[in-house]
């Protein structure tokens, strides 16, 4: 599912997106494409989260998240 997102990013040429969390193909995937990631909290809106781009209190992501933190790491664990 996540590749299907990337290629949607990729394919309206943005260069800026946020997400709780990020697994490694598709942080590798962004940044191979010079695409900016940046933290946003779950349950924020989107208007949130631009004004907090706007005024530069955005975090931005410099690792993706471990393998046990992601959706598939939580189905292994739980399987």
């Amino acid at each position: 599912m996540a590749v299907k997102v990337i290629h949607a990013v990729l394919r309206h040429q943005l260069d800026v997106v946020f997400t709780p969390r990020i697994g490694e193909i598709a942080f590798h995937m962004l940044k191979d494409h010079f695409v900016d990631i940046y933290r946003a909290e779950e349950g924020t809106t989107v208007r949130q989260v631009i004004e907090s781009f706007m005024k530069k209190e955005s975090e931005p992501i410099a690792h993706p998240h471990p393998a046990e933190e992601s959706e598939i790491g939580r189905q292994r664990v739980t399987s």
